[in-house]
């Protein structure tokens, strides 16, 4: 409130932000956590992504009922198959998107 300068470090530990990156490393750091995300199931990523935007609003039961929603939705998108067969034969999915 009194627009006191807070270091990067200390907004890491209060959980404001979950990385730093040392100076001059922001781009290359940011272009290697797109790539891992990249390398995920978007649907899963999604729902992962509206799932915690909507946590506040609603009451548990509420939620754990969307949460189901969401298990369901995605269970029967083409990229749940496209993991399990990734997993069996332990090669890297090749998510759609």
């Amino acid at each position: 409130m009194c627009g006191e300068r807070v270091s990067a470090l200390r907004l890491h530990e209060m959980g404001v932000v979950n990385r730093i990156s040392e100076p001059g490393e922001a781009l290359p750091d940011a272009m290697k956590l797109a790539n891992s995300l990249s390398s995920k199931a978007g649907n899963a990523l999604a729902s992962a992504k509206a799932l915690a935007s909507q946590a506040q609003r609603n009451s548990l039961p509420d939620h754990m009922m969307l949460e189901r929603l969401h298990f369901v939705t995605n269970l029967h998108h083409p990229n749940a198959g496209i993991g399990i067969r990734a997993f069996l034969d332990k090669q890297p999915p090749d998510f759609e998107l």
